[in-house]
């Protein structure tokens, strides 16, 4: 049996113990015996615990590094983009200002020639006044009138007039004055006789001349479409003529023939007796 004290040091200790956390109170002795009883393969494990949480922050840190770099790869491919832009955006707004500066220096050179022929006309009319100062006035109305007219019908046809279009120099073409000339070169050889397997051989020179001839007339300055196609319907006719004789269709042509000797003949007997 327990006797009551009036000792405070007890008092304080039992009103300690009693207001202790019961965690507190019943974990003090499981960690002192833990202590006493802590083992080496414990701590062993422990030890690969903390190991394998270091690697788990290290892991994590490298994907956040790597999740970083490619929101940095991202960011300067998109200012790289966003340079470009500008840069086009640059060059159109040059390319503009170019063309507005042609415009405007095309503009004032114009205003310029109109005002210079502006300023002829009036000199026209001032001297044509000082001339008529003696003239009466109904003559001088009736010249002002007439030089106002005709000012305004030049001013008309001056608007009317298109400036003309700046390109290439016109010129001939090359190939289609050759057809022309192979053409008429085949044409006659055909009709020689003796000479007609040559002259078939030129007209088809000529032929491809001609062909060549008017497809660079096509172009707006070069001159010279007729030419090829005359040299182009001559070499078709010689061609024509040609292989006609060398079959022996025309009893008029052939290689054996002398077609010039046989005209002056006929041309002979035509005008003989009327010179």
């Amino acid at each position: 049996m327990r006797l009551p004290t009036f000792s405070r040091h007890s008092d304080a200790t039992t009103e300690t113990e009693d207001r202790a956390p019961v965690s507190a109170r019943t974990d003090a002795p499981t960690q002192s015996g833990a202590v006493q009883a802590g083992r080496p393969e414990d701590l062993a494990a422990a030890d690969r615990a903390a190991t394998e949480r270091a690697a788990d922050r290290a892991a994590t840190e490298r994907v956040a590094a790597d999740r970083a770099a490619e929101r940095a790869t991202t960011d300067r491919a998109a200012a790289d983009r966003a340079a470009e832009r500008a840069t086009t955006g640059r060059a159109g707004a040059d390319h503009a200002a170019d063309r507005a500066a042609t415009d405007r220096t095309a503009a004032a050179a114009g205003t310029y020639r109109h005002d210079a022929r502006t300023d002829e006309r009036r000199a026209e009319r001032a001297a044509a006044d000082d001339r008529d100062s003696t003239v009466p006035m109904a003559v001088v109305d009736r010249d002002k009138t007439r030089h106002a007219d005709r000012d305004r019908i030049e001013d008309a046809r001056t608007d009317r007039t298109p400036e003309p279009l700046a390109g290439p120099k016109p010129r001939a073409s090359l190939l289609a004055t050759l057809a022309l000339i192979t053409g008429v070169a085949g044409a006659l050889l055909v009709l020689s006789g003796p000479l007609l397997g040559y002259g078939i051989g030129v007209a088809g020179l000529a032929l491809i001349l001609s062909i060549a001839g008017i497809r660079a007339t096509g172009k707006r300055h070069v001159a010279g479409k007729t030419d090829a196609l005359i040299g182009l319907v001559l070499a078709l006719a010689a061609i024509v003529v040609g292989v006609l004789a060398l079959t022996g269709s025309l009893s008029w042509l052939g290689t054996d023939m002398h077609p010039v000797t046989s005209l002056r003949e006929w041309l002979d007997t035509q005008f003989a007796n009327r010179f």
